[in-house]
């Protein structure tokens, strides 16, 4: 799926260059990133330029403020994230920022939202990014998509934060610990 989305973004800002050689034949994993847990990052443009090998530590998220853009835009994964820092600046004394645009909750700074009312999981309709995760899950229909307004947001009781590195449940928060409102 990754691999997909780096077609597609090539192809989106870059039509006539030739398609990305295979991940799988290009990534070279350093030694000592087999074990413990690593984000990879490949950075390209027309062509893959690099890819770098972080360390990956969940950050703890207890508290989400609800941040206002109507113009935001993060359609593409790119490595300019100023709009998105913009934003998560503005978190307060919160852990991270809800992001609503034209009244519709869409992301967190760094995520996609998962919302659960009791029964099932719902993600934004418009989410600003398209992610892996949020993907894989509407496939195997572990979510549901559904537009979901600042005001629907009592309907729910937990919020999943959702990325190629964290799982559904793997970071959830309570609608309580939103603010903002």
């Amino acid at each position: 799926m990754h691999e997909d989305r780096l077609q597609r973004t090539r192809q989106h800002f870059f039509p006539d260059a030739p398609p990305a050689p295979a991940l799988a034949n290009w990534l070279q994993v350093p030694a000592h990133c087999k074990t413990g847990i690593y984000k990879c990052r490949v950075i390209y443009a027309r062509d893959l330029l690099h890819a770098e090998f972080l360390p990956y530590t969940p950050r703890p998220i207890h508290r989400l403020k609800l941040v206002a853009d109507d113009s935001v835009d993060y359609a593409w994964k790119c490595e300019n994230r100023s709009a998105l820092e913009r934003l998560y600046a503005q978190k307060s004394d919160c852990d991270e920022v809800l992001i609503v645009k034209n009244g519709f909750l869409t992301d967190s700074s760094y995520s996609n939202l998962a919302f659960y009312d009791g029964k099932a999981w719902y993600t934004p309709e418009m989410p600003l990014l398209q992610g892996i995760q949020r993907e894989w899950l509407l496939r195997e229909e572990q979510i549901i998509s559904t537009p979901i307004r600042i005001e629907d947001l009592n309907c729910f009781s937990q919020i999943a934060l959702i990325n190629a590195m964290l799982d559904l449940g793997d970071c959830v928060v309570d609608v309580a610990n939103v603010f903002g409102r």
